[in-house]
């Protein structure tokens, strides 16, 4: 597999489980109380910790066969299957996002008073489909493959701020974001469960 395939490969994985992250971010770019320094450097602190808590993970890896690594594929399947099911769940609202950040600003903000910090903790909080999703990724791939899946990581994040950024204080298009991104997360996050547990040699 060349360099391309794996950059697209990282793409789409980032895109799929951070659309979470996305609406938080347009959330606290369209708040007046946080400066933009402070919620890029929150973000990439927070999508760091994720993937180096994924990289620990990974190294299950050097102990145990290569197919029975396969069987991680069926994490983001299984987160995937759960957020199908909070769809059809009559307590998710389009204020779900609102909520979490008011819980955690609640939990934290009192303990740690730098706001860089609190969208950290936000970001790791939120960041549980992340860690089910890279720590396979990373587990079936090469060390200088895995380098390559998080350096694209650490530059979308940059992007994934640009982006937010500008919709959050110059478009209309964030509440259609928010209103049909939960949607498409769950069948994405299915269809990189099946492809981990296909590349990995398990059937």
């Amino acid at each position: 597999m060349n360099s391309i395939h794996l950059i697209l490969i990282a793409i789409f994985v980032f895109v799929i489980t951070n659309i979470d992250d996305f609406i938080l971010l347009l959330l606290f770019f369209g708040n007046r109380n946080y400066a933009r320094k402070e919620i890029v450097l929150g973000q990439y602190i927070g999508i760091s910790m994720l993937i180096l808590i994924s990289c620990i993970l990974s190294l299950a890896s050097l102990i145990i066969p290569r197919t029975w690594v396969g069987l991680m594929g069926f994490i983001p399947i299984f987160i995937g299957g759960r957020q199908l099911l909070k769809l059809r769940s009559t307590s998710y609202n389009k204020n779900a996002v609102e909520k979490l950040i008011q819980k955690s600003k609640k939990v934290f903000f009192g303990q740690y008073r730098s706001k860089i910090i609190a969208v950290a903790i936000v970001t790791i909080s939120n960041g549980g489909d992340n860690i089910g999703v890279y720590t396979p990724l990373f587990a079936i791939h090469t060390l200088k493959q895995s380098i390559l899946f998080i350096t694209v990581f650490l530059i979308i994040t940059s992007v994934m701020c640009f982006i937010t950024y500008y919709i959050a204080n110059h478009t209309l298009a964030g509440d259609k974001i928010k209103r049909y991104g939960h949607i498409i997360f769950p069948f994405a996050l299915i269809g990189v469960g099946v492809w981990i547990i296909s590349k990995s040699f398990l059937f």
